[in-house]
């Protein structure tokens, strides 16, 4: 509750809740799901969702309010693709399909398709998430779009924001483009020795701009860094392969490395905010394969 629970999965096929508040003891963990866990979404202290890898969607939902166990409530199609995630209110559930190559918004207490989205920019899908209700793509004519995706929107989507976006900066090529709010837009663009991160506001300008050596990295120039932003906008956490993961203060651009977290072939490092506690992330992969870490940033 309030972000005292975390759920967490991987390549044993389970998900798992532990309370935060009983030294991370377990509460609950999931019969076993066939094939690994390669994604998580929650929405609330009632609901999350896991991607199967190949197979499905599953949405849990706690067996009563004041349960410490959570029941199936939907299985959904999934088809080797990148990107899903519930919105915030848990309304909704959107996910990317690689044989329509478009973008699917389920009703997540029913299950049903509501409508689809069919984006003309390219990029990888690992580069797009559903933050704060809203889903952003390329239109394929040097533009953002942003969609209200939650239960707000009759009929599964609104759009609410199209604005110029280049897809090349200084030599980089777009890579990851997502709303953080209702005010920011992410842009993250790379190149072989670089990536930048570029804050936009609803006109598109740039308010702030984080440059990252990436020289060392194992990723493609094409494969989209592991970034996430605090609830409050105040921080970014940043991670590749092959590089020490890091947290930059946005303001300032101070940056506090986390060192380097070991990956294996079916798990990746990432930091992830809480969005109850601006302060305070989770980061997978530390401090070994198969561990979580809670980190507190510095208030100054």
């Amino acid at each position: 509750p309030k972000g005292r629970w975390i759920v967490a999965g991987g390549n044993d096929d389970r998900a798992r809740v532990f309370d935060l508040d009983a030294g991370g003891k377990r509460l609950w963990q999931s019969p076993t799901l066939g094939k690994d866990i390669d994604g998580l979404s929650s929405c609330s202290d009632t609901r999350f969702a896991v991607r199967i890898y190949g197979g499905s969607m599953r949405v849990y939902r706690r067996s009563a309010p004041a349960a410490q166990s959570f029941r199936l409530q939907r299985t959904l199609p999934h088809s080797h693709a990148w990107m899903f995630g519930l919105t915030h209110d848990c309304q909704r559930l959107i996910s990317d399909t690689l044989k329509y190559d478009d973008y699917r918004m389920y009703d997540a207490t029913t299950g049903g398709l509501l409508t689809t989205v069919k984006p003309q920019g390219r990029f990888d899908r690992r580069g797009t998430r559903i933050r704060a209700g809203r889903l952003a793509y390329l239109d394929g004519r040097g533009q953002a779009v942003v969609l209200v995706v939650d239960g707000s929107a009759a009929g599964g989507s609104r759009e609410v924001l199209r604005v110029a976006m280049p897809t090349t900066f200084g030599g980089r090529r777009i890579v990851q483009l997502w709303a953080v709010d209702d005010r920011t837009l992410l842009a993250e663009y790379c190149s072989s020795h670089s990536c930048v991160v570029r804050l936009h506001d609803p006109t598109g300008r740039a308010r702030q701009q984080l440059e990252y050596d990436i020289r060392g990295s194992v990723w493609s120039a094409t494969v989209p860094s592991a970034i996430d932003v605090s609830a409050d906008g105040a921080f970014l956490a940043f991670f590749r392969d092959g590089l020490d993961m890091s947290v930059t203060r946005i303001q300032t651009g101070e940056r506090h490395s986390l060192g380097s977290l070991r990956r294996t072939m079916s798990s990746t490092p990432m930091a992830v905010f809480s969005p109850f506690d601006p302060r305070l992330f989770a980061v997978a992969m530390r401090p070994g394969p198969n561990q979580v870490s809670l980190v507190r940033t510095r208030e100054r």
